[in-house]
């Protein structure tokens, strides 16, 4: 069932309604889904036999697993204050199945904010992007609180469960109240990367708590990127750093913006102002792409959202009807080839992660108002995706839709 920590009405609210369901059903969880065997004493839910009894703490359980979350709004319960404070939901599904593994609530302080995660999904954020507001055992959410006295708003990560926030250190000196923004966490690990007012991205390694912030790059208008240990500052005019997907190697990146999707090189040349990359003929390396004229015989590329790579060259865009593989040439002076990986239907289809030996691809697809998660077999030509089990659209203690995302394998 969801830990909601301190919130003890909400608490009792949705075992409450966990037990009604219990009573209709083998499967205990809010979540619904595949019937699983009710717990054994001494046992948590999808824990094995004989497992030590899960309090909802500490890292949640995966393995072979699908990571999707929920993104609620509830009322404080600060009395008088009138606020709607985030809420996530985090739940593990086995991939090879669709049973339930784990879950957990985190329902953040009165004024805080979360990060990517919880962004309308008419956004488009990349999925890399997304995964990037959790660290790598889905301990803490990245977000921001505010500054002190209630003035500006300063970066940290709250635990999941209890909401606590985290110790990141103090930036030293007389200042101004911060204004922190686009808090992430470089992936795998639990270092916080945030933007500061001053366009400075700063980090801070979270399992060091104390440790003053380090300063990693000057950022322009638009912030920053994170990829692997690095911060990549350049992108064209009117795209965001949440559509920017950089190549595992840190040689390229694409984005899509109001003048469709495009990658350009980390070394190409930036205009004369510094701010902003908008000369796209002179300064995108490969040919922009998307709706354009962009393979070596002059054929068009659908108009697709990137991803994320699968490695140097090959990249991973969601189109409107379909997920596609660009295959860029060794340079990346044009586009090879592009791969139609799932067969075109009504079905909205996003979130595409791949698996850990990266030969798999998990995937939502939203059909009406049906939520299915399905995963598809990359090492065959043709493979039609398979269908993991459907989701529910909203938690139960949701008051509206939920926003849901999946955001890992592993």
């Amino acid at each position: 069932m969801y830990s909601l920590g301190s919130r003890g009405r909400r608490a009792a609210a949705v075992a409450a309604l966990a037990l009604t369901l219990g009573a209709c059903s083998s499967s205990p969880s809010p979540r619904g889904g595949a019937p699983v065997p009710p717990p054994s004493p001494g046992q948590a839910s999808g824990a094995p036999d004989g497992a030590p009894q899960d309090a909802g703490s500490g890292a949640l359980k995966t393995g072979d697993a699908a990571v999707v979350v929920w993104c609620d709004t509830v009322k404080s319960d600060t009395p008088s204050v009138f606020l709607r404070n985030p809420s996530v939901t985090l739940a593990s599904f086995a991939m090879k199945d669709g049973t339930d593994i784990d879950d957990r609530n985190v329902v953040l302080p009165d004024y805080a904010e979360t990060g990517t995660v919880c962004k309308n999904t008419m956004d488009n954020p990349s999925t890399v992007a997304m995964r990037q507001s959790f660290d790598k055992d889905f301990t803490m959410i990245a977000g921001t609180v505010q500054g002190p006295g209630g003035k500006g708003r300063s970066a940290t990560a709250f635990s999941i469960p209890g909401a606590k926030p985290a110790d990141r250190g103090q930036d030293s000196g007389f200042s101004s109240s911060p204004d922190d923004s686009q808090p992430k966490f470089q992936l795998g690990t639990s270092t916080l990367w945030y933007l500061t007012t001053d366009n400075q991205v700063l980090s801070a390694d979270l399992s060091k708590p104390g440790g003053a912030p380090v300063r990693r790059a000057t950022a322009k208008k638009q912030g920053y990127a994170l990829a692997g240990d690095h911060a990549w500052v350049l992108a064209p005019l009117m795209s965001t750093m949440d559509n920017v997907v950089v190549n595992p190697s840190g040689t390229v990146a694409a984005v899509v913006g109001d003048e469709g999707a495009a990658l350009w090189g980390r070394d190409d040349p930036a205009d004369s102002s510094g701010d902003y990359v908008y000369e796209t003929e002179r300064y995108f390396r490969a040919a922009r792409f998307g709706d354009r004229p962009a393979m070596p015989g002059g054929e068009q590329v659908p108009q697709c959202v990137p991803q994320l790579w699968f490695d140097d060259t090959d990249l991973l865009c969601t189109s409107k009807d379909s997920m596609l593989r660009v295959r860029f040439s060794a340079d990346h002076a044009s586009v090879a080839g592009v791969d139609t990986l799932l067969p075109a239907t009504d079905r909205t289809n996003r979130d595409p992660v791949l698996s850990p030996d990266g030969k798999s691809l998990a995937f939502l697809s939203v059909q009406g108002e049906q939520t299915d998660l399905y995963k598809l077999d990359l090492t065959r030509t043709g493979a039609q995706p398979v269908k993991v089990r459907s989701v529910p659209k909203s938690t139960p203690t949701a008051t509206e839709s939920s926003r849901i995302h999946l955001v890992a394998w592993q």
